[in-house]
């Protein structure tokens, strides 16, 4: 019976099947759990047949499926060959992309000879690398197609020879005494303390052991130290204090810049909603919905200890001179009239040296080619899935942990 039939026929039935231990029996045919299928994953991996019959049995229940495949150390079907799979052995699809005709096939046999197979797989096994390069060294000819090649692999191994370890090989030969390794390196430490000694010439400070100082050394007479009225013992007049300066409070909530063109796929209409619950909406059904463009945004970053706010605009104009020290990051759109109120731009300079200070961003579909200006700019490109929205939050959780990275290195004052 071919393995692909023998599947199939657990697929309409999971529980006929039955464990022998090291293989899976069906009526009177078994397959060796180890052995390999025709089903190749998206990593370029065969299936063996414990993948799939365990999929067979618990896939319907995705938590149970995963606890079991963990206990059993199993290698799991990956979610997105689930169903092909399953549609191709319950016969639903007569095609199944995971079919690897070029793979030998595999046939499940009686279920006497499926248990020899596989105490032959494990002898061969035992044998390891070491009946490999007995094999190879003798040059004899083996036939590989019946039990010959085990016995001459056993009778090479029994001859083998034990020359060296990677123990033995480790240890030295004779006897090597390192005692004139040990003086002379006592022997360099004492000449090093003698120039360090040396160098220093003649004797050092001493902090406590000073000269006593003559009383009358200056002319001065130390009677007449601490009489009122003298020279020696007037007070200084004190001068009032004056009130200090309330100091200008300078605002530490960082700001980020989006654009104002409703062909972007974030802008002021999803911008809050994306960026705290990673939940996408694009332009034309919220219009739909019948929202309007907010004209002031604030959207929390929680961290597990606190939360920053951060400041949206999509309109540059908007921004005074000192909160441009506040910009951290932009998400471009493509088009190099989005900075034309830029500093830099007025400047004379352009969109490079703007992302040289504040962190670029970029999102597009998956499915679509990359603009042109983007490719040639310093931004990091974040990909959305037209219609899988559970993925929108992989792309929010890659946006803070770039942006939070930024910021914390060429923001050090701002919040974060």
């Amino acid at each position: 019976m071919d393995a692909i039939q023998f599947l199939g026929k657990i697929a309409a039935d999971p529980a006929r099947i039955r464990d022998d231990g090291e293989t899976y029996a069906l009526d009177k045919v078994a397959l060796p759990k180890k052995a390999e299928t025709q089903f190749r994953s998206a990593g370029g991996k065969q299936y063996n047949v414990e993948s799939v019959i365990l999929f067979l049995q618990h896939g319907s229940n995705v938590a149970e499926y995963t606890k079991e495949a963990t206990r059993l150390n199993v290698t799991p079907i990956a979610f997105l060959d689930r169903k092909p799979l399953l549609d191709f052995l319950k016969g639903s699809s007569t095609a199944c992309s995971l079919l690897d005709t070029s793979f030998p096939p595999l046939h499940a046999t009686a279920i006497a000879s499926a248990k020899r197979s596989a105490s032959q797989d494990d002898d061969k096994q035992a044998a390891g690398p070491a009946s490999k390069r007995a094999l190879a060294g003798t040059g004899a000819r083996v036939d590989t197609t019946s039990g010959a090649a085990d016995r001459e692999i056993k009778r090479i191994i029994q001859r083998e020879r034990l020359y060296q370890s990677r123990s033995t090989v480790l240890q030295s030969k004779g006897s090597k005494s390192f005692s004139k390794v040990l003086q002379l390196v006592t022997k360099l430490k004492e000449e090093a303390k003698k120039i360090k000694a040396e160098a220093k010439g003649g004797e050092t400070y001493q902090r406590y052991d000073q000269p006593a100082r003559e009383e009358d050394e200056f002319g001065i007479d130390m009677a007449k130290s601490y009489v009122p009225g003298t020279i020696l013992n007037k007070q200084p007049e004190k001068k009032p204090k004056e009130a200090p300066k309330p100091r200008k409070k300078t605002k530490r909530t960082p700001i980020i810049v989006v654009p104002a063109g409703t062909q972007a796929l974030i802008t002021m209409y999803n911008v809050k909603e994306f960026l705290e619950k990673g939940n996408f909406q694009d332009y034309a059904s919220l219009i739909a919905q019948g929202k309007s463009k907010p004209i002031n945004a604030v959207v929390s970053r929680k961290h597990s200890d606190s939360t920053v706010p951060y400041r949206i605009v999509d309109n540059a104009t908007v921004l005074k001179l000192e909160e441009w020290d506040r910009v951290v990051a932009v998400i471009v759109q493509g088009a190099t009239w989005q900075f034309k109120a830029w500093p830099e731009t007025l400047n004379g300079k352009g969109p490079v040296d703007i992302f040289r200070r504040r962190k670029g961003f970029h999102f597009m579909y998956s499915n679509e080619t990359l603009n042109k200006n983007v490719a040639q700019w310093d931004v990091e490109v974040l990909k959305l899935n037209r219609t899988r929205r559970h993925m929108d939050r992989t792309a929010m959780y890659q946006f803070w942990k770039s942006l939070d990275k930024w910021t914390a290195k060429h923001f050090p004052d701002l919040r974060t």
